[in-house]
């Protein structure tokens, strides 16, 4: 007869723990895959522009809110590797979001946490909102821009507990993004 907390406080704060991050700037998902689908109207995002190839659901949770999607594309002939030059020049002609899976899926590659970086404060500068999605990076954690979510405010991470602790049944995974906008989320729950 026991529901389950509203906001999953307990998690949240056993994950802050473990993380090292402060309690207001996580918030708890039916996997995060639904905290994908919440982003577009979070952030009010009528252009957004996705690395390819990777993870299907960016453009399934973007695309139906009327956001129009733009793609850069890895080129198999360069071995997939990450083409910064297009993707910075793609930036550069102004987009709400920026989505990025880091370790890439299904590449599995890793883009190291200074260029990474680089590229969120280029977004900045521009008024861009970058999405990690990290739903891999318990097997890199050295790489993971989870503690830049508070010294940005463009900088939105997401987390999935499906993969490190085999839990893809129960759909759990969580965003880590800068305290206003976490609060923003949690009001619209």
């Amino acid at each position: 007869g026991r529901y389950p907390e509203i906001h999953a406080a307990s998690l949240i704060r056993d994950l802050a723990r473990v993380h090292d991050l402060p309690e207001e700037a996580m918030v708890v998902g039916n996997g995060s895959t639904a905290l994908i689908y919440r982003l577009p109207s979070l952030l009010s995002a009528k252009t957004a522009l996705v690395l390819h190839p990777t993870f299907g659901e960016y453009e399934r949770a973007f695309g139906p809110t009327g956001c129009r999607i733009d793609v850069v594309l890895r080129e198999e002939a360069h071995g997939f590797a990450l083409p910064w030059q297009r993707l910075f020049e793609a930036l550069r002609r102004g987009y709400d979001a920026v989505v990025l899976c880091n370790p890439n899926n299904p590449t599995g590659d890793v883009v190291p946490p200074a260029e990474l970086t680089e590229f969120v404060e280029e977004a900045a500068r521009l008024g861009t909102t970058v999405v990690v999605d990290e739903a891999f990076m318990d097997f890199q954690e050295e790489a993971s821009l989870k503690q830049e979510t508070l010294r940005r405010g463009n900088l939105v991470v997401l987390r999935s507990m499906t993969k490190c602790f085999a839990l893809a049944g129960l759909r759990l995974g969580f965003l880590v993004a800068p305290p206003p906008l976490v609060k923003r989320l949690r009001e619209t729950e």
